[in-house]
């Protein structure tokens, strides 16, 4: 039997929803929602007398992107599998309006009038937008996709009521738009004004009825653009670059009643919206983390962490109040790494830049902190043996930090970052691999861009080197190494990260290096002229074993041989090296897989419902299944 570990609570992350004001227990209140892979979560506060409430959503539902109050008091929310629900707080409960009709995340909406537009996937294909009419209770259409324009927008984070009823609505990737919705004919018409062709990312805000304010950033830029328009003709009225680096993100922006326009980015920015000039009226106001905006009452400025620390802002004395939310819960693992010679395991939670401990051989688990920069997550962690340190990576900032654990942990001293690839273009660590000496990790570039780096990282050196692009047009996604004979493997596919920009190649490569050198040594298309490939082992031979789009393949690169696998049913879905052996898992069983000439074959050992982040430490294989750390003596397996 495995031996158990529960996954510890950590902070859970409010992230990518809004802030609403609405009635809660009778008094007006302010609510956003964290995510939560086992349910999202409601949580309210009021910040003039600090009380505090929160709500568990409906089952089945991990979190509320759009928030809003309808004309009928009651909290409409879209959620993260594409429904549609609503809060009433005369009932205090939930009711679901709408499943079934969009599916996959909801990245925002507005209200208009009676009628209640989210934005989602439909039929598994972003871009779609749901219209709810509250009179009849029904949905009275579906726009999909909403944009006119090829190739479509697909994400709408940003929703904006405009002053004359309509909607204005930003969205994002492969490439920025605004669609302008009529709420009452239920048409969507897309517009790109001059400015903003190339820009992947944008968002949006209104400074006044007649003047729209949109921040965007191309693919190559690094710094952002503003072009200021005119309302409702969408004129071009003033553009030019970002005047301050605060202010890029609209996502933490608002405006209050008296007109007044403030920006929330790791400080609080006032707006002159007539001088188009910044003010920083509080220094350091979300205390690094990314925040969400709202408005109390229409007049104070207030946002809500990542972290779940809510503040408001009053202009007239220049006071920021702080009210902890407390915002604790298990979260879905995203990263894990088991170190038996440090008496650790250490993981990361999902959409948080936070990591905890748990100690070995027994326990118990700890919540650590934060432990990357930027917003996103920790997407690998590795041992380095040499250091005595974990060594973790995250997005959005490609960065790796380091982890002593004979110290406490205490951000940003402990993590520290040691390397960012942020500098060459870099977002999203896609892999991170130890040769026993350094660390590799190959990235994915900005929104909206092609290619991709493979970073170098001595850890007793701190000697960084990044090669970017690996090459032109394609991404790295996963590495395998061959210890013995001192080589790397690189797979790759042709697209962009989160498909933000359309693939200028078709084909995808493999790649092999020198571990030592750093130089490479050869490459070759995939087989079948495949987008894609993902390198998941090198077998005892040298070969590389590789899932392409028709199964698997080795690929052995002295010869350029390539030969097929055939898969038996229940093929596994990951496969580990492990000495002489491959340990293979599909979503109910671990076990080995041995290659028999050309067949792998799955033998299951023990039964595992959906294992994930398997890796061998010492003499036990380590995974995370649902809301647990397993480990697994290697015997169990048969090895």
């Amino acid at each position: 039997m495995p031996r158990r570990f529960p996954i510890p609570d950590t902070r859970l992350p409010f992230v990518n929803a809004e802030i609403a004001q609405v009635q809660f227990q009778g008094r007006p209140a302010l609510v956003s929602s964290i995510w939560r892979a086992g349910g999202g979560r409601l949580y309210f506060w009021d910040p003039e007398s600090g009380q505090r409430g929160m709500r568990a959503l409906p089952e089945g539902i991990p979190g509320a992107y759009f928030l809003r109050t309808g004309p009928d008091g009651r909290l409409y929310l879209g959620c993260g599998n594409g429904a549609l629900a609503r809060y009433d707080p005369g009932r205090d409960a939930f009711d679901r309006l709408v499943t079934g009709e969009l599916d996959g995340i909801c990245w925002g909406g507005a209200i208009s009038g009676r009628r209640a537009f989210w934005n989602a996937s439909r039929h598994g294909v972003s871009g779609a937008v749901g219209v709810y009419d509250l009179d009849p209770g029904r949905v009275v259409k579906i726009l999909s996709p909403v944009d006119g324009l090829t190739p479509h927008a697909l994400y709408g984070h940003c929703a904006l009521d405009a002053p004359d009823g309509r909607i204005a609505w930003v969205f994002n990737v492969p490439q920025a738009r605004l669609i302008v919705i009529d709420p009452s004919a239920l048409t969507a018409r897309s517009v790109v004004p001059p400015g903003l062709e190339g820009c992947a990312w944008a968002s949006a805000a209104f400074l006044d009825d007649r003047r729209l304010v949109v921040a965007a950033q191309s693919g190559e830029a690094r710094q952002g653009i503003f072009l200021l328009l005119s309302w409702p003709d969408l004129a071009v009225l003033a553009r030019g670059p970002m005047p301050t680096q605060g202010v890029h993100h609209f996502k933490g922006a608002t405006r209050t009643a008296e007109g007044l326009f403030y920006v929330a980015d790791g400080g609080l920015w006032r707006f002159d919206a007539e001088r188009l000039r910044h003010e920083r009226v509080a220094a350091d106001w979300t205390s690094g983390e990314p925040a969400t905006a709202g408005t109390w009452m229409g007049r104070q400025p207030c946002a809500v962490t990542v972290s779940g620390v809510a503040l408001r802002y009053d202009p007239a004395s220049g006071r920021t109040d702080r009210c902890d939310l407390e915002p604790w819960g298990a979260m879905s693992v995203h990263a894990l790494c088991a170190a038996p010679q440090a008496g650790l395991i250490l993981g990361a939670p999902f959409i948080t830049q936070r990591f905890w401990a748990i100690s070995l051989p027994d326990g118990p688990g700890r919540d650590l902190g934060r432990a990357a920069p930027g917003g996103g997550q920790v997407n690998q962690i590795l041992w380095d043996d040499a250091t005595r340190r974990f060594l973790l990576t995250s997005y959005t900032t490609a960065s790796i930090t380091a982890y002593d654990p004979t110290r406490p942990a205490a951000w940003p001293e402990n993590p520290c970052r040691v390397a960012s690839a942020q500098e060459r273009g870099q977002m999203r660590p896609m892999a991170f691999l130890h040769d026993g000496r350094c660390a590799w990790m190959a990235t994915s570039p900005r929104y909206g861009t092609l290619g991709g780096a493979l970073c170098r990282l001595d850890p007793r050196s701190g000697r960084f080197e990044v090669r970017a692009p690996i090459r032109p047009g394609l991404r790295p996604n996963a590495l395998a190494a061959d210890l013995r004979r001192r080589r790397l493997f690189v797979s790759t596919d042709i697209y962009g990260d989160c498909n933000s920009a359309p693939p200028v190649e078709s084909v995808s490569v493999w790649l092999v290096y020198d571990l030592d050198s750093g130089e490479p040594l050869r490459q070759r298309f995939v087989p079948g002229n495949a987008p894609w490939s993902r390198a998941r082992a090198v077998l005892p031979d040298g070969r590389l074993l590789a899932r392409c789009p028709e199964g698997l393949a080795l690929w052995d690169y002295e010869s350029d041989a390539v030969t097929t696998l055939n898969e038996p049913d229940g093929a596994t879905d990951l496969l580990l090296r492990c000495g002489e052996a491959l340990i293979g898992a599909n979503r109910e069983a671990i076990g080995l897989a041995p290659l028999d000439g050309n067949a792998l074959r799955f033998e299951p050992r023990v039964a595992c419902p959906n294992p994930q982040f398997l890796h061998v430490a010492g003499p036990a294989l380590y995974l995370a299944a649902g809301n647990e750390v397993l480990e697994y003596p290697l015997s169990e397996l048969g090895l």
